[in-house]
């Protein structure tokens, strides 16, 4: 069988129409580029960078505060002052300086542990970060592999149906040749002839459906449309997966995962809302230094510093319903996560199933045509050899060909959906990547 394939994909090649300065792309090589240079995971891994920078104790309130400030002031003024005893001063140029400077410190002791849920919820947030990157990578994969593979297969096809013209052709020569010795009638050769024509229209319509597939191809991996490509028979395919059991596909699912989380951080903002009532114990600290200089006024000169400390305790009483509405919101949101959460558990099941069933499927009748396409090699290659002796009429012989053709088309079509509907388990698994 990998004889038969490596001779198409010859033939293939050596068609002068397609190997105008081709190159050849394996899928492994396509992946590599498609990782590089996807704009969607690119953008799902800088998200998942924000959110790791995001993720820090000081973000969700936990550590104090600490912040220094200075001003320093002038001003010059004329001044007159009138005392009680009647004295009178007056000053046409009095300066004025201001020299203030300190340090800050502001912690919240207690707020009800918002601080630690909001910690809990930064951490959810970067898994989710984590789980949305690999959702990502696993589906912009599953994307390649179809891409790829369906390119694949319409080369094939191409290969097939360049077998199916070498034999009418060789079929047309043969009748022709029967037709000028005498020994056959002109209907056979004229049947060939038509034959030939078919499949060579059959021929130039499948170079377009490849060539439209692999312009798809090129602009998923961000090539020029023009850019030529030969793909390598490389797409593994394996006969003996496992069913895996519910419970360890649900767990390892990236769809699942992050609906699971958003769940989570759902529950987490009800948590908050619902402690917006509790008080908050808040501690301010700082030491200043001032000092005051004046060259009219009573005080010409001041300084004072020291350190100073204030506990704060504050709890709301009433915000015109606004906390109660929040808690009701964020309840409701949290309902809602958790009824996304198990219809994702559903469609996922069923995703699961048909892409099994699809592949048991296809497991099956690829089994089943690789005997076929043996069984009509065998039956074309005597139908050959009978019509060139004249035991077989054209239509028997046109009926073999025919057959092994159909054969080959369907046991490549039961081979691309095969690794299309594994391609599709692993997605759900998340095993495209591991």
């Amino acid at each position: 069988m990998n004889k038969m394939k490596n001779c198409f994909l010859i033939l293939l090649m050596l068609n002068g129409t397609l190997l105008q300065a081709q190159e050849f792309l394996s899928l492994k090589g396509a992946a590599k580029i498609l990782l590089e240079k996807n704009f969607d995971i690119l953008v799902s891994y800088n998200q998942k960078k924000q959110a790791e920078v995001n993720n820090t104790a000081g973000n969700a309130g936990q550590l104090p505060t600490i912040s220094a400030s200075s001003t320093i002031e002038y001003g010059l003024n004329n001044t007159q002052l009138t005392f009680s005893d009647g004295r009178q001063t007056k000053n046409p140029n009095a300066g004025t300086i201001n020299l203030m400077a300190g340090v800050a410190l502001n912690y919240t002791f207690f707020d009800g542990g918002i601080m630690f849920l909001n910690k809990d919820k930064l951490n959810l947030a970067q898994r989710l970060s984590e789980e949305q990157l690999k959702a990502t990578i696993q589906q912009s994969l599953y994307q390649l592999i179809s891409t790829y593979t369906t390119a694949l297969l319409q080369q094939k096809q191409l290969a097939a149906l360049d077998t199916a013209m070498a034999l009418a052709a060789a079929r047309r020569d043969l009748s022709e040749m029967k037709f000028k010795n005498g020994t056959s009638a002109k209907v056979d050769y004229l049947q060939a002839a038509v034959d030939f024509n078919a499949r060579q229209a059959e021929f130039l319509n499948q170079q377009i459906v490849l060539s439209n597939q692999m312009t798809q191809l090129n602009a998923l991996l961000g090539f020029d449309p023009n850019t030529k490509h030969v793909l390598t028979d490389n797409v593994p395919i394996h006969l003996n997966l496992k069913k895996e059991q519910e419970q360890l596909w649900l767990l390892n699912s990236p769809q699942v995962q992050i609906f699971n989380t958003q769940k989570e951080i759902a529950e987490i903002d009800a948590k908050i809302s619902s402690r917006q009532w509790m008080p908050k114990l808040s501690l301010n600290a700082d030491y200043s230094y001032n000092l005051t200089r004046s060259d009219a006024g009573i005080l010409a000169y001041n300084r004072s510093f020291g350190p100073g400390a204030a506990l704060t305790l504050q709890m709301p009483l009433f915000d015109g319903g606004n906390i109660n509405r929040i808690k009701k919101v964020q309840g409701l949101e949290a309902r809602r996560q958790e009824l996304l959460f198990s219809k994702q558990n559903l469609m996922t099941a069923a995703q699961y199933k048909n892409a099994w069933n699809n592949y048991e499927n296809a497991l099956t009748r690829y089994d089943l045509e690789k005997e076929t396409v043996s069984l009509s090699r065998e039956n074309k290659m005597i139908q050959q050899a009978r019509f060139k002796v004249g035991l077989a009429t054209a239509i028997e012989t046109r009926e073999a060909e025919n057959s092994y053709v159909q054969s080959l088309q369907r046991l490549f079509k039961a081979e691309y959906d095969l690794q299309i509907s594994e391609a599709e388990i692993n997605m759900i698994l998340g095993k495209l990547v591991e």
